[in-house]
């Protein structure tokens, strides 16, 4: 079975999930009103009224998406169901994957940086992309 899934973090790279056997189809770009991104070691979203959060929308097998998050580092997220905005100006279901609880709060500047190389060739608005800027350079 398939599953819409939203990315927002370095997932959103089709050669990364290549590198864990994934092979997403229907790959397209979409945003999560009402939420905002933070990044401690890796990448979270949390609600937040006028935010909103860019990614990537993918239709993925049910199969592929659980090998992905049962890697170490990646089995504190779970998914929720949630509703984004696709680049056709569609609401979709999607899940998209979350850490509950609160994260640490020192930032891993390394993966902020990538992100933001990311999101820049991915075309994202510069707003969002200075948000990520100012997180890549925090110390």
């Amino acid at each position: 079975m398939d599953e819409n899934v939203f990315f927002y973090g370095l997932f959103m790279d089709q050669t990364v999930l290549a590198d864990y056997g994934v092979k997403p189809l229907n790959d397209r770009d979409a945003f999560l009103p009402n939420y905002k991104l933070v990044i401690g070691s890796r990448a979270n979203v949390v609600p937040s009224r006028n935010d909103n959060i860019y990614g990537r929308l993918m239709t993925i097998h049910r199969q592929e998406l659980n090998l992905l998050y049962q890697h170490n580092n990646m089995s504190d997220y779970n998914p929720i169901e949630v509703v984004v905005i696709d680049n056709n100006n569609e609401e979709v279901k999607a899940s998209c994957y979350i850490i509950a609880g609160r994260m640490e709060a020192e930032i891993n500047v390394e993966y902020a940086s990538k992100l933001f190389h990311l999101a820049r060739e991915l075309d994202f608005p510069q707003t969002y992309l200075d948000k990520i800027q100012i997180l890549a350079r925090s110390r």
